[in-house]
């Protein structure tokens, strides 16, 4: 008799260490922070803010105005080497933004609708810095209370950050901080959305 467990349905996730490098990271750096665009931000209620207005191109800006002019074909092939991992058509780019948070802030958990896929590069964080929890989307999973925890009935998982460290994901995945609170004074980050090109 043989027995074997199937994982089914798993989701991918794309981590890209070093998307950028620590030089890169100081330029975009110091151009996001002299923006002046940056607002309050509803997915991170307390000491944030973020250039998001639906219609600002935040990764185009960076290759217009920084030494890293290759940023925007960078992410764009990062983005469609991912979605050709998860059977997704050719993709583009439909809006990006930078967000700073401060300390005491935390994200709230969110999706990210009108997207197919999503990603985050992580650009000032420090050991002190919130990880990027995604929530399980089955929802039996909140239901039992296990004896032991397996891959089958986890609630979130983590992903830990740091400098330069691209995270792609299904625009339809919960994720956040799980109200997890940042101790990282001027955490920074670029996310975007895509769509079918």
């Amino acid at each position: 008799m043989q027995i074997y467990v199937e994982s089914l349905f798993p989701t991918g996730v794309m981590i890209i260490d070093n998307f950028i490098d620590e030089h890169e990271c100081d330029e975009i750096l110091t151009y996001i922070r002299g923006l002046d665009m940056h607002q309050k931000d509803d997915t991170v209620p307390v000491n944030a803010k973020s250039s998001f207005d639906g219609v600002t191109d935040i990764v185009k800006e960076v290759s217009k105005h920084t030494a890293v002019d290759d940023f925007y074909d960078r992410t764009t092939f990062a983005l469609n080497e991912y979605a050709n991992v998860i059977g997704q058509p050719e993709l583009k780019l439909s809006n990006s933004w930078s967000h700073i948070q401060y300390e005491g802030s935390y994200v709230v958990d969110h999706t990210h609708p009108n997207s197919k896929v999503s990603g985050v590069l992580y650009l000032n964080t420090s050991k002190e810095s919130n990880n990027l929890i995604f929530k399980n989307p089955n929802p039996y999973c909140k239901i039992d209370a296990p004896v032991n925890g397996t891959e089958f009935n986890f609630t979130i998982n983590e992903i830990p950050v740091g400098n330069g460290r691209l995270v792609m994901f299904p625009s339809w995945l919960e994720h956040g901080s799980n109200y997890n609170i940042n101790k990282t004074q001027g955490r920074t980050m670029i996310s975007f959305n895509s769509l079918v090109k």
